[in-house]
């Protein structure tokens, strides 16, 4: 996957994210910012490989 790509589809849950906060509550929050954490350093350590 190009890092392209990859930054196009974060924008797009991101945005997505932010449309929809308001329906989350703070665990949710969280949590997925942590998912997203965790996504992001899979993907950085891919690009090191």
């Amino acid at each position: 996957m190009s890092h392209a790509t990859t930054g196009t589809s974060y924008k797009c849950i991101f945005t997505l994210y932010i449309n929809h906060v308001n329906s989350f509550n703070v665990c949710d929050v969280f949590a997925f910012a942590k998912a997203n954490l965790l996504l992001l350093h899979l993907y950085s350590n891919e690009a090191e490989a």
